[in-house]
């Protein structure tokens, strides 16, 4: 098992995410409020539902969107699900992954059906995003409630890593690690994948290999980093 799937956060109180936005996810989803999460890649947002969902007892139906991207694959999965019980657990939460790579507009293609079916359905919908300033959500924007989530710090990466190195039984040095974090710019997924690409033999080698991350930043992201 690779060091991604063998330390993704299984439980919402291991993840580096503040409690405060855990909270406010939840609140919405007994509230059966639509609730769109957006933040950068790599910040936990696909995985913060999957654990809000199994923590709270829901079967969970996710779908990403670059994938059945039009009226049709959308239609023909979300149709049933939305209306259908589900037989083993109190409820269902559908996760609809990268939302703004829906085909169409906020009138045509997978956005239309997408709106309809939060008019429509009896259970609780999350959206994940890294562009909620998108020009095609903004009907979907008006019927759903959002989340920010910030990258999470290097601080925080580092301590992660590090409690997976000790886990490893890896010999490291903290300089080496700290420059794989920074390499990261907060994408923890990332962190990990370059952590395991950089460990021989049993010790942390240089990172000089692993090249800059590129990194496209959703508009709302890079205005933040702006006016900070």
């Amino acid at each position: 098992m690779n060091l991604l799937k063998k330390y993704k956060s299984k439980k919402l109180v291991d993840m580096i995410i503040p409690k405060e936005k855990v909270n406010q996810v939840k609140r919405f989803i007994v509230e059966k409020k639509p609730v769109i999460i957006s933040g950068p890649t790599g910040c936990g947002k696909t995985t913060l539902a999957q654990n809000i969902a199994y923590e709270m007892g829901y079967d969970i139906l996710e779908i990403n969107a670059s994938d059945d991207r039009n009226k049709k694959n959308i239609e023909e999965i979300l149709g049933p699900a939305a209306h259908e019980g589900s037989l083993l657990a109190p409820g269902r939460l559908i996760l609809i992954d990268d939302v703004e790579a829906l085909s169409g507009t906020e009138d045509r293609g997978g956005i239309q059906v997408i709106v309809s079916l939060v008019q429509q359905t009896k259970w609780p919908i999350i959206f994940t995003t890294i562009e909620p300033s998108s020009p095609k959500l903004n009907l979907l924007r008006k019927k759903t409630a959002l989340v920010e989530l910030e990258p999470p710090s290097n601080t925080k990466i580092f301590s992660y890593l590090a409690d997976i190195l000790d886990k490893e039984h890896v010999i490291y040095d903290p300089k080496v690690l700290e420059k794989l974090v920074i390499k990261s710019k907060g994408d923890i997924r990332a962190a990990i994948t370059d952590l395991e690409a950089s460990i021989k033999n049993g010790v942390l080698d240089s990172i000089n290999e692993i090249g800059e991350r590129e990194k496209k930043e959703s508009i709302q992201t890079a205005l933040r980093v702006i006016f900070k």
